[in-house]
């Protein structure tokens, strides 16, 4: 955190990259059965991470997981858009893959 108590860029992208390597980096497959649960575990661990926030903000946590094909024809690509205060709000982005899975990690933070 900065001295206002703010999450600067570095450090929540960083924890977003840090959270995705824990849940999925032993994966050595695709497993539709455990899609749910490494979702609610890299959302859990992003939702406590941005708890410590001291500042006045919501924030919102969505992750998309896909199976990689190995034929190196797979693809991904999120795009969020919405309307607000560009000062206060933000949407933090990372992409995160290795050959069996690719995951997308959008924490949006809105002031109110």
């Amino acid at each position: 955190n900065d001295e206002g108590g703010e999450f600067v860029l570095g450090e929540i992208m960083s924890v977003m990259r840090k959270v995705m390597d824990e849940v999925l980096s032993e994966q050595k497959s695709y497993s539709a059965a455990m899609v749910k649960t490494w979702s609610d575990e890299i959302i859990n661990k992003c939702l406590s991470y941005v708890k410590k926030d001291k500042e006045k903000y919501k924030y919102f946590v969505t992750v998309t997981i896909l199976e990689s094909k190995r034929e190196g024809k797979s693809g991904a690509y999120a795009q969020v858009g919405c309307h607000y205060d560009a000062e206060k709000d933000h949407t933090y982005q990372q992409r995160w893959e290795n050959p069996f899975i690719i995951c997308l990690l959008h924490i949006h933070r809105v002031a109110y």
